[in-house]
This record gives structure tokens, sequence and C-alpha cells, in this order.
């Protein structure tokens, strides 16, 4: 046994003993200045051993050998061996011990010793070409082990000049011995290197490494035998020993040959493992690095915008890799000249092949540095990279898939939790945060669910894309009125939820009001500049609910509470729910109560302020519901404008009042009949036509009929309205505007309409006689009216003492309880003679 080849694999660039070219293998380089110290200090006691006479040095009795020729045979023995593979580590079995028997019998210490310093050096510097700490660590193990077969087997047999059993003996301990203190030796070395533990190395080798020497030591002891009885039949040995390794080199190669298949399986499923993490490429070079024993590895992934490199970015610097992204696969022994494109500094030894994808060339899988020192790559190795690089390719694609499929999914569970119009979380993700925010214990919560006042017109009236950039407006407002971790999201159509903290004492409306005096400023978008008012209903957490669904749930209810009692903003309240059930069945029912016949037109008269005389009766729509009895209009008009079959209600009392005037007009009566016409309605481009088969088939002429639009509606978009408007104008018909004083309206709007009268809102009227503020509004109205040549109506009239006031304003019709109150069509007739 010459010596164990063994260098322990590091993951960084200095863990393997005497690699050539390691950057800083000198004695001054922390790492390797113990080893230094280490073969300094045990070549400074051999030398002495020697020089003071401790080692035996008399010659045996046998026939002398020459030491030239045992150096020969310990260059040849060097140079004759078979690897051993034991994982990342490699142990180099030769038949050293042959020519160590040799001389243990046939020629004096001194000579052995030159002869196995002179032979090993040779070929360990010459042929291998190790650097000077190696060649200088291997020759110190070289004349330890010789030192001490030499100091054991003459302790054993003084003479060493039978070869009875007992000098068998002697000899098989001596180097038994000798390779055990080799191999300490050695494995010391590896630790100081940064390898395994000093008893885990020797675990791994020194078995098979004893076995091993005792089989060659008997084979030594058979050489001498034969020397001593027939030196020529050495001829007829030599052969045998060229079998036995070429045997042993055989096997060794099937060996490696299902330790690749292993290989490649191994690798195969730790890449396919590494998918669930997203660690291919980090998987892909550690594998390539085990399995190949390679110091240094890099996988590069081309790109043809980019280079992406995935482990040691040294090893890739230099151009001598980069064929293999052309395709063409680079291998680099070591000891072979590669000028002007050698391996990166560090490295003695690389491979380097292409990564593919369809064919495709998309990267290179590079490996460098071979592990020991006792091989370097071949084709084998280039063979297996290959194979490892097949599988690469497809693992890299396959984790391209995955990826993109995450990601993919992600953006799917993104959109689901966004609204993709206005880029705010939904109502999912807004409850979910609600949640996570109640569930963390923090201040109180006031959640808050905004509507946009009118959106339904807005679209109606000037496309859905104008509706879509308010949408996209008031989102941006609304997200920049609170601090970033409040959520804010878009719940519905028009809807908004905000989630304010809140604290106790504080006065939530106050809140409440602040967000929406913040949205109540003008939108300047570009062609049109709009209004913006919102009606709001919360919810307190945890008074009145403690998740986010419960909240938003309950902020709902009171929001169209609020709407239909016509405030900004309501609370929630417990109550609030026995009213849910109504209003859905009324939201259903009010489409089919045409058909069935419940509903009904009342008409209230509209009398000269002076002369008292019957002018018009204005149509009022009235449903008796079969379940829940009389519905107010204020409840049942919102909910048929939400539901959009408000239009059907209008042409419905269009049409009965138009055939109600005609019976009383044939009756004698000069009457006109006034009929509420809705937003969506001057809307419509067909509403004309409407207007003018309803006149035509009731035989009414356009005159008698008095058409009255809510301020709000008609001020949301005069543009619009105004071709509607003109047509209307254009058949006659008599426009008023309804509830004047409540909305938006100015001077010069209502300069620009074609009406022809105005209606004082009732909320002015009912306190009139006892309000000077309410009679002052009043009194600018009428003014106004009269300077713009309109006739004024007031509405709401429920005393004597607010006509007589009226009739001081110069108002010219009324209308409420104090002259009747609404009455059937069928009453009308009657009600006209008695008064």
């Amino acid at each position: 046994m010459n010596r164990i080849r063994t260098t322990v694999t590091s993951r960084s660039r200095h863990g393997a003993l005497g690699r050539p070219g390691v950057r800083g293998e000198g004695a001054g380089d922390p790492r390797t200045g113990p080893v230094w110290a280490l073969a300094g200090v045990v070549a400074l006691a051999l030398a002495v051993a020697w020089a003071t006479g401790a080692v035996p040095s008399e010659a045996p009795e046998r026939v002398r050998i020459s030491w030239v020729l045992l150096a020969g045979l310990f260059a040849a023995t060097e140079l004759l061996y078979a690897d051993i593979v034991i994982g990342r580590h490699a142990q180099g079995l030769s038949l050293t011990e042959i020519p160590l028997v040799l001389g243990l019998l046939l020629t004096t210490p001194q000579e052995l010793l030159l002869a196995r310093l002179v032979g090993t050096g040779a070929a360990l510097l010459l042929v291998q070409r190790q650097r000077p700490l190696m060649l200088f660590v291997n020759l110190t193990g070289a004349a330890l082990q010789t030192t001490l077969a030499v100091v054991v087997t003459r302790a054993l047999d003084p003479d060493a000049s039978s070869l009875e059993p007992h000098s068998w003996v002697a000899v098989l301990l001596g180097t038994t011995v000798a390779v055990v203190a080799l191999a300490v030796l050695l494995s010391v070395v590896i630790a100081l290197q940064g390898g395994h533990e000093p008893a885990l190395g020797l675990a791994r080798t020194l078995p098979l490494a004893v076995l091993v020497t005792l089989v060659v030591t008997c084979t030594g002891l058979l050489t001498v035998r034969q020397v001593d009885v027939q030196s020529a039949a050495l001829l007829l040995l030599a052969p045998l020993v060229l079998a036995v390794v070429l045997v042993f080199r055989s096997q060794h190669a099937l060996r490696q040959r299902h330790e690749r298949l292993e290989s490649l399986h191994h690798f195969t499923r730790a890449v396919d493992s590494a998918l669930q993490d997203e660690s291919v490429p980090d998987t892909v070079v550690a594998q390539a690095k085990e399995l190949l024993r390679a110091d240094g590895g890099a996988l590069v992934v081309q790109d043809p915008s980019f280079q992406r490199v995935t482990g040691d970015a040294a090893i890739v610097a230099g151009p001598w890799w980069s064929r293999a992204l052309e395709g063409r696969p680079v291998l680099r022994p070591r000891n072979r000249a590669h000028p002007g494109d050698g391996v990166a500094d560090g490295y003695r030894d690389g491979l380097s092949v292409p990564v593919r994808a369809g064919g495709t060339v998309t990267g290179a899988l590079v490996v460098a540095g071979r592990v020991d020192r006792v091989s370097t790559f071949d084709e084998h190795d280039l063979q297996l990279l290959e194979s490892l690089a097949g599988q690469a390719g497809i693992a890299l694609r396959n984790a391209d898939l995955v990826r993109r499929i995450r990601t993919a999914a992600a953006e799917r569970e993104r959109a689901a939790l966004t609204d993709a119009l206005t880029g705010l979380p939904n109502r999912a993700s807004f409850t979910a945060q609600v949640d996570g925010a109640a569930a963390s214990g923090g201040r109180p919560l006031v959640v808050v669910l905004l509507d946009i006042d009118r959106f339904g017109e807005v679209n109606a009236a000037l496309g859905h894309d104008v509706g879509d950039q308010v949408l996209v407006a008031v989102a941006r407002r609304v997200r920049a009125l609170v601090s970033e971790p409040a959520p804010v999201a878009r719940v519905g159509s028009d809807e908004f939820a905000v989630a304010l903290p809140w604290v106790e004492g504080e006065n939530p409306e106050g809140a409440v009001f602040g967000v929406l005096a913040a949205l109540a400023a003008a939108l300047d978008l570009g062609d049109y500049e709009l209004p913006v008012s919102a009606t709001a209903g919360y919810a307190m957490c945890p008074d009145d609910g403690s998740s986010g669904a419960e909240l938003l749930r309950h902020a709902e209810i009171a929001l169209h509470q609020a709407k239909f009692a016509q405030r900004q903003t309501r609370r929630y309240q417990a109550a609030d729910e026995e009213a849910g059930p109504r209003r859905l069945a009324l939201a259903a029912d009010v489409a089919r109560a045409v058909v069935r016949g419940e509903l009904e037109v009342h008409y209230q008269p509209q009398a000269g302020a002076h002369d008292r005389r019957v002018r018009a009766f204005e149509a009022l729509l009235r449903w008796q519901h079969p379940v829940w009895g009389r519905v107010p209009p204020d409840e049942f008009i919102p909910l048929a404008e939400r539901t959009g079959v408000i239009g059907g209600l209008t042409d419905f009392v269009l049409r009965s009042a138009l055939h109600d005037l005609a019976g009383w007009r044939e009756h004698g009566r000069d009457l006109a009949v006034a009929v509420n016409v809705s937003a969506r309605s001057l809307s419509d481009d067909g509403f004309v036509h409407l207007v003018h088969h309803a006149l035509t088939q009731a035989r009414v002429p356009a005159e008698a009929l008095v058409l009255e639009i809510t301020e709000s509606s008609l001020m949301a978009d005069a543009d619009r309205a105004m071709k509607v408007l003109r047509g209307l104008v254009d058949l006659g018909v008599t426009l008023s505007v309804d509830d004047f004083g409540t909305g938006y309206s100015s001077l010069a709007q209502l300069r620009r309409l074609p009406v022809s009268e105005v209606k004082v809102d009732r909320s002015f009227v009912q306190h009139l006689e006892s309000s000077r503020a309410d009679a002052a509004v009043v009194r600018a109205v009428t003014q106004m009216a009269r300077a713009l040549g309109l006739r004024v109506v007031a509405e709401g009239v429920e005393s004597e003492q607010a006509w007589e006031v009226l009739e001081t304003l110069d108002c010219d019709l009324v209308q409420g309880w104090a002259l009747a109150r609404p009455m059937p069509g069928a009453q009308v007739e009657g009600w006209l003679r008695e008064h």
C-alpha cells in the first residue's frame, strides 16, 4: 500500500489539499500553514531518527537488490494504481508494498528509504505534477511509512534473513502499522484543510486500506520467495499481477457506471423536489458538484437580453466554457495544456455542457476543480454531466412552467380580491381586512358605505364611459381621504366602503360627514364638470357587529334607510332590519304592479292664488299593495328608479292622466293636468314621440299638459336634456321645474331651459305664515320668476293663513290640503261641482 490518495470535498475553492493552482496554497495561507507545520515536524522527527541510529541500518544476509531498481519499482507502482471512490472521497490503491517488502528483505534500510523517496518523488513530480505542498506531504508520508515498516519488521525479526512464518508475520505487521500511521497522518492533514474529522476519514478509508495492504504484502512475500528460488520466474508473476490490477480496474469501471445511474436518479429526484420551493437552479448546481466530485459549479442561463449565473460565477469569468452555449461540450482535463483558454484561476480541470430546452440551447452547466488529486475529468464524466444537463433542461422548463402557473394563480387571486375598474379592493377583500382589524383588538372601527347620488342618471345621460370616469375619480378621492392602512373598497356599482378608526367619545357621524364633504367638490372630466354628492350609511364595531360581512350588511341597511328618509347619513339601528323584507318585496313587486292593477292615479287641484278658481290637477300615483297595504310614493318611487321600471310607471301615469283630462274637457272643464317626469325619461330620445302619441290618442291639446321635472334631475345634465326639452316645447307642452330651491340650480342655468313654470318646494311653504325666512325665500323665487316671465306654483299649502301670505307675495297658483286632498279621478267631477 503506497499511500492513501484521499482529499476532502469542500464547497469552497480552498477545500481540497494540494489542488494545483489553488489560491493561497503556500505556507502563508491560513488553511495550509498548519499542514506545512505538521509535515515539517514529522519530516524533522524522521530525519533525527535516522541520524541518531534509532532506525536499524544493518543489511540482510540474503541477496541484495539495487536501490535504482527498487526506485524504478516504486515509481511504477505509484503510477500503476486503481481508484476507489467512497462518496466524495477517492482512495488510490497500488502495489507499493511489493517493492517495500523486497527492500525490507533484500537491501539496507538506507537504500530502501533512498529508493522510496527517489521513485515516489519522480512519479509525483514528473508525471502527476503535484504542487509543493502536496508533494512534500506525500513524500513525508512515504518516508514515515518506510521508516515504520523497517522499525517494526526489524524489531520482530532483527536480521530479516529468513523467510519462515515468523518473518512473514514481522513483514505483515510492519507494513500494516506503516499504512495505519500513514492513514492517520493524511487524515489529520485533510482535517487541517477544512475537511472531515480525522476519525471520520479513518473510518471510511482504513479498513479497506489495511485489507489491501495485507493482500499486496503477501504478494510481495511471494515475490521475494520466488526471487530466492528462481529470479526468472518473476516474469510469470508480473502478468498475473497486471491482470489482477486490470480486472480490479474493470470492476471499478462497472461500479462507476452503476453509481452514475444511481447519481442520475438521485439528481432527478432532488431537482423534482426543488420545484416545490422554486430552487431548481441552486439544486442543479449543488447536485452537479456533488455527483461530479467538483469543487466549483455554475449554471448559466442565456437570454437575448441578459445572462443569469447561479453558483460560482468565478469559474465562468473566462472564455474556456463558452463553447457550450454554441451546443458543443467542453472537456478540460488536468495536466493538459490549454494555451490562452485554461480553466478559471484556482482550478486545473473543468467541464462545460449545453443545457437545452425544446432542442434550443438555453444555457450551460459548468463544473470545475476535481476534489480528489488521483483523478481528473474524463469522457465518462462528460457523458454524466450531459445527462445531468438534459435533466436540468427539463427541470428548468418545468420550473418556468410552475412559476408561470403560480404567477397566474396569484394574479387570479389578486384579481378575485380587486375591483378591475378602480384598482381598489373588492367586497371580499374589504370584509377580510375588517375581520383582521377587528380580531386584532385595536381601536374600534366605523364601517361606512357610500352611495354616489344620481349615478344612474349620469350613466343614462352621458354614457357608461363617463360613468366609469366618475367611479375612478371618486375611488381616487376616497383612497386619499384615509391613511393607507385603513381598508377602502368598491363594493357595488356605485358604492364604496371605508373602515375608519374611531376613538370612544368622538362623534362618528362627524367623521362620516367629513368624508362626504371631501367628496362633494365638482369633478372635472374634461368635457364635463359634474357635481358629486353621496349618501352614507354606517355601522360601529363592535356595537353593531364584530365581522366585516356583518358590519357591511348593517351599513348597507342604514344606507337604504338614509336614502328613503332623504338624509345624508344614518347609523344602523336594529329596528332597520324589519324594513329589509318589506323593501325586497316591494322592489320585486313594483314592476308587476301595473299589470296587477294595483296602481291608481289620484289628482290634487291647483287654484289661482287670487281668484281661487281651479286651473289644473297634478296627477299623483298611488299603490295599494295586497300585502303591505298603502305604500307611500316616497318609498316605491325610489325603488322604481333603482330597479329601472320608472319609465313604465311614467307612461302609465301619463296615459291615465290624459285619458281622465279628456273626459273632464268633454264636460266643458277648461283644465290642465301636471305629470311628474323622471330623469330617465329626459335621457330617452323616444320620450317626445311617446308624449305626442299619448296626446294624439287622448285628443287633448298639448298646452293642457304640464310636465313637472324635478330640479335635481334636470340640473344633473341640462345639456343632454335640452334636446328632449325643446322637442316637448315644440309639441306645445308646458314645462315646470318641481321642488325648486332644494337642488343645485342657479339663475343662469334656469334661463337656458325652456320652462314656463316653477313650483316652490313644500318645505318653504308649510310654515310660511310663521317663518320670515321661508317667506323671504318664496318672495325671492317669485320675483326671480317674474323677471324671467315664469309662472309660480306653491305646493304644500295647508292653511288659510299660508294661502293669504302667498296671495300677498303675488304667487300664481297654490296647491295643498287647504284646497283639497288628492282624490281618485272618479271623484274629480263631483268635487268640481261642489267647489
